[in-house]
């Protein structure tokens, strides 16, 4: 490592921060060595030099989780739920699901701190309950345990609304209020005695009555039932049940308090009015009370918040029992206004598995999306494309998740300002945490902002306060101190009329309000007027400034999956609705808007449950998915203010349109969701089929289109503010479809095909938009689709922030909020961050507690679906995983707790040097950090972390001299590192750090100036050294100062001294000079051994170079002899059958230390209890010599235990049974199986009844006996079914009956659903009976019987003739019958076979009936008709062939009857009632038609030539009338008032009778056919 030529002794490479750890660690005891060590004196001096160092510095604090503190879990059993047992939950169903679950709940109930809290059984089998940390794990292991699961923790997500979603409409135009519905609202409790918690208006509609609740809580065992509360579970008509599922447990319930009692409480009394307030009338119309959208609905009060005010957050297991009772009460949909922020899809989760199971049962569950915005909020970092934070229990799959819209105002409580003289003047204003205790308020004093030198005349009076500078909490606080009565806060003039929830804190004990800046400045102009303020005066609306926009608190999608959520939105902002106590107060957040929606589906469900004769679903989740998807589709798409669309990712398909909902009867769906989740999008787009069914009786005609464009991210720039969409040109993406207009059938669908193009446009970023469904038929709502998916790889946006190392960030706001990840150690128990530079990571293992591993400390800008840590040599080979974690959640940069701002430590991320459990050698290393997101397919990401794993110390050498004559000395030493380079240096003298001393550095070489303490005669110099790892060293020099004798020290001996070894004396002086030692008067060799025993004298004299002389005399004693031992009343491995005794002695003065089983044990006392013991015994003499001798022993005064295992007593099996025998301790066992000799293990297989017998003797004679009796039992039951047979067709009803030649459980379905044997069958239908019985023995007989009950007769079709009709060729009549049944038919009389060919003329008679299986005869059918092949024959006359006429000629035919006769006049259509007038040559072609079809055909050609004198003659046809004027001669039409001659009558007269002739002819023919057709 490179150094700086001069550095401080404080130059140590590390940042320090305060930071709290998010995991839950256990604490580890420090080893022998380390206690060892933190005491030696190195580690003092590190210690020291360390906090010299780390006083000025910020630590990372680690909070650990005591493992003995109590946690909640949910434990999954094995077992089928009531729900798997059959589609609904029966009484039946859930008692035997909850038995087996009791089962483990038994022996769950011995763990320590064990409190069972909830049994589960009808959407997952299970139960949760409260247990001590440690024994988790144990309760995994449990037998019959499928899962467990730590329980998760919720927060509450927090008349102009209606309006924005067609409720009034709705209301006007259909009426459908709830009536008959039943929404559960699962929250903090709901005050039924609430006076808009009105009962609904028609009786006859209510789903649930007291006598219908108290049945279902005694037939479903809830624990409701338990309570000592009165109203044991049923409250009103309006609120028919209530249970605190939160405070009650189980049978010790001692109140079962169903309102919210916190003193902010009211969030579920607010949902619940949203939903169905059903104030009166009049009281709504003056602004004194409320309804909500669904006024007529009941609610459910399933309360899951408690009401300790210590308890925040609602528990996970309580809310799954109140799912599981709301399926049992029958609701029809459930509101959760509650949940947990950046959440994940999973099925196997059990609130995610009892949302699935509610909509199985046909409930709508709507879930609030969260108040948590974008994961950035409130800044915008173009660089982190994963902003999502919707969150848990509403990314379950089947929930209907809500985003939240402003409401267009504000319907705030009111105060009146009344002065005398003046008129009243409301204003709005919002109640603080704490009320006041009386609405009428007066005393009011000017507080100015409420800085504490502005309330100084305060007392007894209600301080007037400005908002601005100080904090809301401050201000109160201020006028608490200043003993004010109450507060009033009003709004700046900035803030105008807006209303501002204030924050709370639970110092405050004084009334607070909010109010509007006209309110504030209204009453302190009338101070000196004595003004009173009336609280709850009923409301007042006030605009909302945020109206037309999305509420910046709602959480954007979508689910980390990239499934679309949120799906819809409603009204959540500044919403007024109910509160406890009769009050009202103005909420925001998706709390409010869910509420909204669920409200909506139960109308939307109400109108499709009563039209249920136009719908034919299969299953009620079918019901469910129709009514989600269309309230989806009818959604209203709003536009920010610039006119784009809202993202789909913040308002799903748009607003709810109730109205539209209602009416509409199309549904438009991707893969059966009104949603397109397109997942990961490549370079290619992709393209879509979008199914649009119509349940309606009228054809729906649509014009497709995209909403303005494709939408993507709008921002390009870090800043603060709110995420918006931007339109792109089509160049860059464009959505087109195959074709522009699609027809949807009555009763039918239709597909069409949506193609996503992408063009020149970079990757990584949202492709989405709504899909337009314009409606072009009357009374039919516009659809819309909305689409959603990434552009890119969806895996790869980083999970982390980047290192603070990294030169490439991936991120501005993390850094820019000194949020990077990097990495910690630990050191004196507390964690530090490490170096900025990843060269310089290192760290030692060595079980000293400081520095044993890196801990990384860092930021999730994404859910980790899962993550593992993985670590590589220096060559890169991978070495393995050492550490793995899975559901790892986001972090909010804005939210409340302050999480989001904090960078956290994970201790269970880092790496101890282990790989396997086996400790890496020293060496270079790099650790993998490796998270995936929760994407189908989903590659790891991987931060690679550069490590050095070094546990040798720095070697250092002192090369100054040991004498001084001066105090100015300078240290020179030299250090080396062999990996991780030299960190920290410092200096001590007398073991005191010296501070502020400058080191030179030159390669490995060290110089540095100290002065040496004053009035001391000698100085002793150590200088320090530790590694990047921490792993330290010193070197210490003992260096003289002043001219004193020497100081003679001995080591090795103490001066009297007794020893039983050999001794080494060391004798040495403090200076350099001369030593002369003797032994018992004999000279010494310094350092030679002494092993003689005996006394001893070691006499020392020093001299120094200056002659001063030192003599120290030692006397010692050397002793190697140990002491014996001897013990009587036991003998080594001896065992006895009754008490015994002890007593040890020895055969010279020595300490006694005896212990029995490792405990102290007292000379000769008594041994009485049963078991194994070993008995050790030490002496030690004066000279620490010591003896030990150990004897074993053992005590049984008690019978062997015998263990069976594979068998139980009295029990009944179905299968071979293997005993498997064994006992406690060695053993003569004797074994018999029915009296005979039977080895252990030994399978038995045959049926029958059995006695197990065991005898066993111990070898202290102890005697036990244990019998076991079972059966063995392979065979099922008989059954036998009588009233119908397999196969068997019935026309009346039918009555099954049973028998079974056993004792038998029976479950009789029919058609999967229970039936009663002895109840008749009655209606018509395919019957599928399924009987099962199951003995003692579990032995399992099925018998399936298949049949039809017709009562209706078959209907004939004969095809191929008609009755009435004639045919000019052979037909062939086809017979058929409605059903499968045998058809009889006869021809004229004689049997007929159908199909056979009939080609003869004549008259036909056809007659047909059939009879089915179940004997029902058809009517007789009869067809008539004839078979006619002979052209029909016909005379023209009026003219000839060949033939020329000089007068008009007129052409008449007769043919046979019913013949159709036409004609052609020069191949011309020509009416034969008409004259031929006209002079010319003509071709008359006739044609004849017979009934049969046969056709003759006639020509005749003849000529006209008439004069012009001719009577009758004329110059043109009387089709074509010249344009002349009529002139008064013979043969033309009359001039007016002029005489018309007899040969014009006779002329028009016989014109007339021939058009009445060919009229009346026609009329004949047309009335056949009409009549032919009817027969057809």
């Amino acid at each position: 490592m490179k150094r700086r030529g001069m550095s401080k002794i404080l130059a140590f490479t590390v940042s320090l921060a305060l930071i709290t750890s998010n995991m839950s660690v256990f604490a580890k005891e420090a080893s022998k060595e380390a206690l060892e060590k933190n005491n030696s004196e190195v580690q003092q001096k590190v210690d020291e030099l360390k906090k010299q160092l780390l006083d000025e510095k910020e630590e990372i604090k680690d909070t650990l989780k005591d493992p003995e503190e109590l946690v909640r879990v949910i434990v999954e059993t094995n077992g089928k739920s009531a729900m798997e047992r059959s589609s609904m939950p029966t009484p039946y169903a859930v008692e035997s699901a909850k038995n087996d679950i009791q089962k483990v709940e038994r022996v769950a109930s011995d763990l320590e701190g064990a409190e069972i809290r909830h049994s589960y059984g009808v959407t997952f089998n299970g139960f949760s309950m409260d247990v001590k940390a440690k024994e988790v794990d144990k309760l995994k292991d449990m037998y019959g345990v499928k899962n467990v699961r730590l329980a998760n923790t919720y927060t509450a997500d927090m008349t102009n609304a209606k309006k924005l979603t067609q409720v009034y409409d709705e209301w006007k135009d259909y009426g459908f209020k709830g009536e008959g519905q039943l929404v559960s609202i699962i929250d903090t409790g709901i005050d039924y005695e609430h006076k808009d918690m009105k009962a609904p208006s028609e009786k006859a509609k209510l789903k649930l009555t007291e006598d219908s609740v108290k049945e279902k809580i005694d037939k479903y065992d809830l624990k409701a039932e338990k309570g000592s509360y009165k109203l044991k579970g049923y409250c009103t008509e309006k609120v028919p049940f209530a249970h605190n599922y939160a405070d009650a447990k189980g049978s010790s319930i001692k109140e079962d308090i169903v309102k919210d009692t916190k003193p902010d409480g009211g969030h579920g009394m607010h949902v619940a009015g949203i939903v169905g307030a059903n104030g009166d009338e009049e009281e709504v119309k003056n602004g004194a009370a409320i309804q909500g959208v669904a006024p007529e609905t009941q609610l459910l009060n399933m309360k899951v918040f408690s009401n300790d005010v210590n308890r925040k957050g609602a528990y996970s297991d309580d809310i799954i029992a109140a799912i599981e009772d709301s399926i049992i009460l029958g609701a029809d949909v459930i509101n959760m206004s509650l949940g947990a922020p950046s959440g994940f899809q999973d099925s196997n989760d059990p609130e995610q598995q009892a949302v699935k199971k509610a909509t199985e049962a046909g409930i709508i569950v709507v879930i609030s999306a969260g108040n948590s915005s974008t994961s950035t909020y409130p800044y915008v970092d173009p660089k982190v494309k994963d902003t999502s934070t919707s969150g848990t229990p509403g990314l379950s799959e089947d929930a209907l998740m809500v985003a939240n819209y402003q409401n267009s105002a504000i319907s705030a409580n009111a105060i009146s300002i009344k002065v005398s003289g003046k008129d009243d003047r409301k204003f709005p204003f919002k109640a603080h945490q704490v009320k006041f205790g009386n609405n009428e308020l007066k005393n009011f004093v000017d507080g100015g902002l409420g800085k504490p030198e502005q309330l100084k005349d305060v007392k007894d009076k209600i301080v007037l306060v400005q908002r601005g500078e100080l904090a809301f909490t401050d201000k109160i606080l201020n006028a608490q101190k200043q003993g004010a009565a109450g507060v009033i806060v009003y709004n700046h003039e900035a803030g105008g009329d807006a209303m501002v929830s204030m924050a709370t804190d639970p110092s405050i004990t004084i009334p607070a309000i909010f109010t509007s800046h006209n309110a504030g400045v209204a009453l302190i102009n009338d101070i000196s007027h004595d003004p009173t303020v009336v609280l709850n005066d009923g409301t007042v609306q006030v605009v909302n400034p945020s109206a037309g926009d999305y509420d910046d608190s709602t959480s954007w999608g979508p689910a980390p999956n990239l499934d679309f959520r949120p799906q819809i939105a409603a009204p959540g902002g500044n919403i007024t609705s109910t509160v406890n106590n009769n009050q009202y107060d103005v909420y925001s957040g998706t709390s409010m808007a869910a509420p909204h929606a669920a409200g909506a589906m139960a109308i939307i469900k109400q109108e499709i449950e009563k039209s249920k004769d136009s719908f034919k679903f299969a299953t009620p989740r079918a019901l469910v998915e129709y009514a989600k998807n269309c309230a989806m589709n009818t959604s209203d798409v709003k536009k920010d203010g610039s006119g784009v669309p809202f993202s789909p990712r913040r308002q799903g398909s748009g607003l709810i349109q109730l109205n539209n909902a209602v009416k509409n009867r199309v549904t438009a769906t991707y893969d059966g969701e009104s949603n397109v989740a397109l997942k990961e999008i490549g370079k290619d787009g992709k393209s879509f089929n979008i199914k649009v069914q119509n349940y309606g009786t009228k054809e729906a005609v649509y014009d497709l289109s995209i909403l303005d464009g494709v939408l993507t991210d709008g921002d390009t720039e870090f800043k603060q503010g709110m995420s918006k969409d931007i339109v792109l040109s089509k160049d860059k993406a464009d959505l087109t479809f195959g074709s522009k207009t699609i027809k949807v059938p009555a009763g039918g669908s239709v597909e069409f095909t949506a193609t996503l193009t992408i063009g020149n446009l970079d990757a990584e970023r949202f492709l989405e938009g709504y899909i337009m469904l314009t409606s072009k038929t009357e009374g039919v709502p516009n659809l819309n689709v909305p689409f959603m998916g990434y552009y890119g790889e969806w895996d790869q946006a980083p999970v982390l922030s980047n290192f603070v190392w990294d030169q490439e960030k991936n991120n501005f706001l993390y850094n820019d909020q000194k949020l990077a990840s990097r990495y910690a150690y630990g050191m004196n128990g507390k964690n530090y961050y490490a170096s900025d530079k990843p060269e310089e990571l290192a760290f030692s293992p060595n079980g000293d507690g400081n520095m044993d591993s890196l801990v990384p400390v860092i930021y999730f800008m994404r859910n980790a679906k899962s993550f593992t840590v993985e670590v590589e040599d220096k060559n890169g080979n991978n070495l393995g995983e050492v550490a793995r974690d899975t559901d790892l959640r986001r972090q909010i940069y804005n939210s409340p707790d302050g999480k989001g701002k904090k960078i956290f430590l994970w201790p269970q991320f880092a790496w101890d040097g282990k790989v396997n459990g086996s400790l890496k050698e020293e060496g270079e290393y790099t650790v993998l950090l490796k998270p995936v997101v929760g994407i189908e397919g989903a590659e790891a990401q991987e931060y690679r972390i550069p490590m050095k794993l070094d546990v040798t110390e720095p070697e250092i050498n002192i090369t100054s001299p040991s004498i001084t004559n001066s105090r100015e000395y300078e240290v020179a030493w030299t250090v080396t590192d062999n990996l991780s380079g030299v960190g920290l240096e410092g200096i001590f003298i007398n073991d005191k750090i010296v501070k502020d001393v400058d080191i030179k550095a030159d390669g490995n070489n060290r110089t540095a100036k100290i002065t040496l303490p004053e009035g001391q005669d000698k100085a002793v110099i150590t200088v320090l050294s530790m590694d990047n790892a921490h792993n330290s060293q010193m070197s210490k020099l003992n260096v003289n100062i002043d001219i004193k004798a020497p100081v003679v020290s001995i080591n090795g001996i103490k001066n009297n001294g007794i020893y039983n070894k050999d001794v080494t004396p060391n004798v040495s002086m403090d200076k350099e000079g001369t030593l002369e030692l003797t032994l018992d008067g004999n000279p010494y060799e310094n350092g030679t051994t002494v092993n003689a025993e005996g006394t001893h004298v070691l006499k020392a004299v020093a001299k120094d170079l200056a002659g001063n002389i030192t003599t120290e005399t030692y006397t010692f004693t050397i002793d190697k002899t140990a002491p014996e031992i001897s013990v009587q009343g036991i003998e080594d491995k001896g065992l006895y059958n009754k008490d015994v005794a002890a007593k040890v002695m020895t055969n010279e003065e020595a300490t006694l230390e005896i212990t029995l089983n490792g405990k102290a044990y007292v000379n000769e006392t008594a041994i009485t209890e049963d078991g194994k013991y070993v008995l050790k015994v030490a002496a030690t003499d004066k000279a620490g010599n010591k003896s030990e001798k150990s004897f074993e022993f053992s005590i049984d005064k008690s019978n062997p235990e015998i263990k069976v295992e594979g068998l139980n007593d009295g029990w009944v099996y179905n299968k071979d049974v293997t005993p498997t025998i064994s006992f406690g301790e060695e053993v003569k066992a004797e074994i018999t199986l029915n009296g005979k000799a039977y080895v252990s293990g030994t399978a038995i297989s045959s049926e029958g009844n059995y006695e197990l017998k065991i005898v066993a003797t111990d070898k202290a004679g102890n005697k036990n006996t244990v019998i076991y009796k079972f059966v063995i039992d392979k065979t099922p039951a008989v059954v036998k079914i009588t009233g119908v047979e397999d196969g068997g067709h019935y026309n009346k009803d039918v009555t099954v009956g049973l028998s079974v030649n056993e004792k038998a459980e029976t479950s009789v379905l029919l058609n999967g659903k229970p039936y009663d044997l002895g109840n008749p069958i009655t209606e018509e239908g395919n019957y599928e009976l399924e009987i099962t019985a199951i003995d003692a023995a579990k032995n399992s007989t099925k018998v399936v019987v298949k049949f039809v009950i017709d009562k209706t007769a078959p209907e004939v079709v004969i095809k191929g003739v008609e009755d009435g009709m004639a045919y000019k060729s052979e037909v062939k009549p086809e017979i058929t019958a409605s059903e499968d049944a045998t058809i009889t038919a006869t021809l004229n009389g004689k049997e007929y076979k159908p199909g056979t060919m009939i080609s003869d003329e004549g008259q036909y008679e056809l007659k047909a009936f059939a009879v089915d299986k179940a004997n029902n005869k058809s009517k007789e059918v009869v067809v008539k008709f004839t078979i006619d092949k002979t052209a029909p024959e016909f005379k023209i006359s009026g003219v000839e062939d060949g033939e020329t006429y000089d007068k008009a000629v007129k052409v008449s035919v007769e043919s046979e009857k019913d013949a159709v006769v036409t004609a052609t006049l020069n191949g011309k259509d020509f009416d034969l009632t008409k004259e031929i007038m006209e002079n010319g040559e003509y071709s008359l072609v006739v044609k004849v038609q017979d009934k049969a079809g046969n056709v003759t055909e006639k020509t005749i050609k003849f000529t006209i030539k008439i004069k012009n004198d001719n009577p009758g003659g004329g110059s043109g046809s009387i089709d074509k009338p010249t344009n002349d004027k009529p002139s008064t001669g013979i043969g033309k039409l009359p001039q007016t008032g002029s005489p018309i001659s007899f040969a014009d009558i006779m002329t028009f007269g016989v014109v007339m009778t021939l058009a009445g002739v060919a009229f009346l002819s026609e009329q004949r023919r047309r009335n056949k056919k009409n009549q032919i057709n009817d027969l057809r």
